[in-house]
């Protein structure tokens, strides 16, 4: 098995906000979608998949996902490919730093 490239990201929600059960991200061989809790808020990530592409299957992987955690509140969705370094950076760079902002949205 080898070490994930980095958390992929799909969207910001609230920290209450829970993602169903059996959802996985994009990728040839998608990883389990999980949250990433921070104050108020959450981004809703995976393990990024080794070699992403824009192709039809994670596209529609991205778009999926954000729909479907659209019926339970509001999402910022990110835009297809956001990739982070690690948890860390999410929760630091996109969490924290833009609280605030993130949740007046």
């Amino acid at each position: 098995m080898t070490a994930p490239r980095g958390v992929y990201v799909y969207g910001v929600v609230r920290a209450s906000h829970t993602v169903p059960p059996g959802h996985t991200g994009v990728g040839e061989r998608p990883a389990p979608v999980r949250t990433l809790r921070a104050g108020a808020l959450a981004a809703v990530i995976s393990d990024a998949p080794a070699r992403l592409r824009a192709k039809r299957r994670d596209l529609l992987a991205h778009q999926d996902l954000a729909l479907t955690l659209g019926k339970d509140g509001p999402v910022l969705p990110m835009r297809f490919g956001m990739v982070a370094p690690d948890e860390e950076s999410v929760r630091r760079q996109l969490l924290s730093a833009r609280h605030d902002c993130l949740a007046a949205l």
